[in-house]
């Protein structure tokens, strides 16, 4: 986005990730958090929850996991 100052008019889908990361929802608090942390070249601070078949359920935030002391 940096190299392009008219990214505000481009699609979503021509700046998106469309590998990115996901958590299923049955892993534990700490698992999201290894996930986060580990992701290069910089850690992620929301990973999005998936049920069995890959749906998104819900977001997991850093903040989330602060609050309930997971970190």
């Amino acid at each position: 986005m940096e190299k392009d100052i008219n990214f505000i008019d481009e699609p979503v889908e021509h700046i998106m990730h469309s590998d990115a990361l996901i958590i299923s929802a049955d892993k534990l608090a700490a698992a999201a958090l290894s996930v986060m942390e580990k992701h290069k070249p910089r850690p992620v601070t929301v990973l999005p929850v998936v049920d069995s078949e890959k749906n998104p359920v819900g977001m997991i935030h850093l903040t989330d996991l602060l609050s309930k002391g997971i970190v």
